[in-house]
């Protein structure tokens, strides 16, 4: 899970001035995006269909207003409770929560990852992991105890330093190792080694021969040696010769430079209003060009990355492979942005729709104008195992996001799963894998039963629907609504169950929500079988004659 996604990518899209933008329109209204009631299963649908993958896949990568949300292109009312000023350097901790430095505020500020971000202010001295930060105009290095989490009070302290610099202004730093920072100041790029209690450092000068560096990080493919960004170039410095090296050229300002999990590096460019990505190319034991983000056009508007704006962007850094970067904002108040590529968008849509599709999640009546691809249905075997697979998948997502973020996913309003909808969708797979045994054992043909025959997860409750939302399902854990029905399988539950047509409907006054069945596979199979014979009478097959005879009753039939 090396990118990112959520809804939000997805609305900054469609709220660009792209192509991208002018197609997607056609396929998702919006009230898709407009309308963050989670439990609207039906537009959650339509932000997973096929088309809208397909837009996504040839947009590859998309950049998203974060902080603060009335920079949101599509936010209707704005807000100013979170109104930024100067933000400049960034950093992430391992839980995916951000800190960064406000110049104008004089405040670092610390949120975590929902949409839309919390926020909250820890740069207020002596209020009760550590962060380390450049506090210039203090001539000192501050670190701040307490930001494993967003949670719980923050001690905010000085590190001593030995020898001491007079008027030293350190600019920016990068931690290194768990007891080493490396740091920028004047024209001098700075080593320190700390104590086991992080309070003390000493200090040592690498070189002073640069023209005004600002931000460094270490080198992700040569650990003795770290990236500065210096005016127009970006240049490698290694920390045991000392050796100087450029890597990078054609800046107009080069402001930070961040590695990313794939060793891929990005830097900050104010005056073009871009930043671009490097990889390292082993063959050519170069560093080549792969993105620029950002159309060089200083604004606010979010969408695809090359189309995309930003204005004075300074601090990068990267969570994975997704780059969080911040932006001056010229006259106006500054933003946090978000980078990110959209393969695994795709992937993950992909699997939730392959869900939809094998459990009978159909559109709604008034939406089938949209609809243009027949419906899909699933042979039994085949379609299980698709199911298998995509549930994996997200349950894969949702052990290693809580494994990352050491807390619960969040919720659906930001495009992940429901832990609960998962569960109900494993409950549904180890019935039909114990059919599938039961089937096995009986010698039974499945060669023309579908999936829909044992996949019901809906059952519809009284009185949810809203106006022109009649027929709207519930799944059975009560966390997660589904679609509808279609017509042809709503005609098979009201021929073949045995409880009154009105339970199906709001008109049933008692929801009840579904229980596992004391009944045995073998039991359901059997029966399943034998209506299924019936139904299949013996076929006989007729002579030439008796074709011939039987046509021209037929003939005569249409005559008459």
């Amino acid at each position: 899970m090396a990118d990112t996604f959520s809804v939000s990518m997805l609305t900054s899209i469609w709220a660009s001035n792209s192509e991208e933008s002018k197609r997607m329109r056609k396929v998702a209204p919006a009230g898709v995006f407009s309308f963050k009631d989670r439990h609207s299963d039906e537009l959650c649908y339509q932000t997973v269909s096929k088309d809208l993958e397909q837009i996504l896949q040839e947009t590859k990568d998309v950049l998203v207003t974060l902080v603060p949300e009335q920079y949101r292109t599509f936010t209707a009312e704005a807000k100013t409770h979170s109104l930024l000023g100067r933000p400049l350097y960034i950093t992430t901790n391992a839980n995916g929560d951000f800190l960064f430095t406000d110049a104008e505020f004089e405040v670092v500020v610390m949120a975590n990852r929902h949409i839309p971000p919390k926020c909250i202010a820890i740069g207020k001295w002596d209020d009760p992991g550590i962060c380390f930060v450049a506090d210039s105009g203090n001539h000192a290095i501050r670190y701040i105890d307490g930001v494993q989490n967003i949670e719980g009070p923050k001690l905010v302290g000085t590190l001593a330093i030995h020898p001491v610099v007079a008027n030293w202004k350190p600019e920016r730093l990068a931690v290194l190792s768990t007891q080493t920072l490396a740091v920028t100041a004047g024209d001098s790029v700075f080593l320190k080694q700390l104590n086991e209690a992080l309070l003390h450092g000493q200090m040592t000068t690498i070189v002073s021969t640069l023209s005004r560096p600002h931000g460094l990080c270490s080198n992700p493919v040569n650990t003795d040696a770290v990236l500065v960004a210096d005016r127009n170039v970006v240049k490698e410095i290694n920390i045991t010769s000392k050796e100087t090296t450029i890597i990078a050229r054609g800046f107009q300002t080069a402001f930070d430079v961040s590695s990313a999990a794939n060793k891929q590096i990005g830097i900050t460019d104010v005056s073009s209003h871009k930043v671009t990505m490097l990889q390292w190319n082993d063959d050519l034991k170069e560093w080549a060009k792969t993105k620029v983000v950002g159309s060089g056009t200083a604004g606010p508007r979010d969408g695809k990355a090359s189309n995309a704006e930003l204005h004075e962007p300074t601090g990068i850094t990267f969570d994975l492979n997704s780059a969080i970067i911040c932006g001056i904002g010229g006259k106006s108040h500054g933003c946090i942005k978000l980078y990110s590529e959209l393969a695994f968008a795709t992937e993950f849509m992909a699997a939730i729709r392959n869900i939809y599709d094998t459990t009978g999640c159909l559109p709604k009546e008034q939406n089938k104008s949209r609809k243009t691809d027949p419906t899909v249905k699933s042979p039994f075997i085949s379609g299980t195992h698709k199911l298998i697979n995509s549930l994996s998948f997200l349950e894969g997502i949702m052990a290693r996001r809580k494994a990352y973020l050491h807390k619960n996913g969040l919720d659906g309003t930001n495009g992940s799963m429901y832990s609960k909808t998962l569960e109900g969708f494993a409950q549904t797979i180890a019935s039909i894998e114990s059919h599938i045994r039961a089937m096995d054992d009986l010698e039974m043909d499945t060669t023309n039963v579908d999936l829909y025959a044992f996949v019901n997860e809906s059952r519809k409750e009284h009185n949810f629907a809203k106006h022109k939302q009649s027929g709207q399902y519930r799944h059975p854990t009560m966390q997660q609504y589904s679609r509808t029905k279609g017509g042809d399988e709503e005609e098979v539950i009201k021929k073949t169950c045995r409880c009154p047509h009105s339970y199906h409907t709001n008109q049933f006054q008692a929801y009840q929500a579904s229980h596992k069945s004391k009944l045995s596979s073998v039991t359901v199979i059997k029966e399943l079988k034998r209506i299924k014979d019936d139904l299949q009478p013996e076929q006989v097959n007729l002579t030439q004659t008796e074709r011939e005879k039987v046509k021209d009753g037929q003939s005569s039939e249409y005559a008459n």
